[in-house]
């Protein structure tokens, strides 16, 4: 964790509970500066950081553009999306599942828990909640995606319900590097733990308020994982009602 002290405020916490986690956000938000939009990621394995997926399943750099030209390319016989603009390309690709120099972002704490507590674990889960890449002299994010020699702040286009859903943002990686040494000084990072031993019983404190599978994936497959979800045997020792 050296290298985060060094370039950024950092900061670790506990919750046990959601509204623990609704209170530690609120604090800092309020400290660091309430204009400051929150890029937030829930993590299953507490000691990972962040990075984008085709760093993190180690794909290399020729395989990488392969797959994305190809993608590419079979776009038009599936969906309308324009695929002169690269990056919306590529939030299509990341939306489906291939790896991609993009990482998946909130700016709701709640959706975050929620990733970070799903499925199965051996390790704490953490919430990841930073303050950077919103600074108003950011260059502009280049055209190609290939071209970018830093971390930026992606608002994607809300290709499905989804992103909607999810309140969802990406940012955009030029290597596998560990995000905290793109931000700075000026920046805050919030890192908040949550044990393996409480992970059931906050994803049925976020159901209770509405905050499940089936609202995050607003589709079919959503339904069904979430109601596969609630006659889970392991919920009856937290006391979760079975419809």
């Amino acid at each position: 964790m050296d290298t985060i002290a060094m370039q950024a405020k950092y900061e670790e916490d506990e919750c046990k509970t959601v509204t623990e986690l609704i209170e530690l956000f609120r604090e800092h938000q309020k400290s660091v500066n309430n204009s400051r939009r929150p890029l937030i990621r829930g993590e299953r394995k507490f000691s990972y950081e962040p990075t984008a997926g085709i760093f993190r399943n180690e794909v290399a750099r020729d395989s990488e553009v392969a797959i994305f030209n190809e993608f590419q390319r079979h776009i038009p016989a599936y969906s309308s999306a324009d695929t002169s603009n690269l990056w919306n390309v590529m939030a299509l690709a990341q939306h489906h599942g291939l790896p991609t120099r993009l990482l998946d972002w909130t700016t709701n704490p709640l959706v975050a828990a929620y990733f970070a507590c799903e499925g199965e674990s051996d390790s704490d889960s953490a919430v990841w909640i930073i303050w950077g890449f919103d600074n108003e002299d950011a260059p502009p994010l280049p055209p190609n995606p290939e071209d970018i020699n830093r971390v930026f702040c992606v608002t994607p286009w809300v290709i499905s319900p989804r992103i909607q859903a999810q309140s969802g943002e990406f940012t955009a990686h030029p290597n596998g590097n560990p995000i905290s040494e793109f931000l700075t000084n000026k920046d805050q990072i919030l890192k908040i733990r949550i044990s393996k031993e409480l992970r059931i019983r906050i994803l049925v404190q976020l159901d209770l308020i509405g905050i499940n599978r089936r609202t995050l994936f607003p589709d079919l497959d959503g339904l069904a994982q979430y109601l596969r979800w609630r006659t889970d045997p392991k919920l009856i020792d937290v006391g979760l009602v079975r419809n």
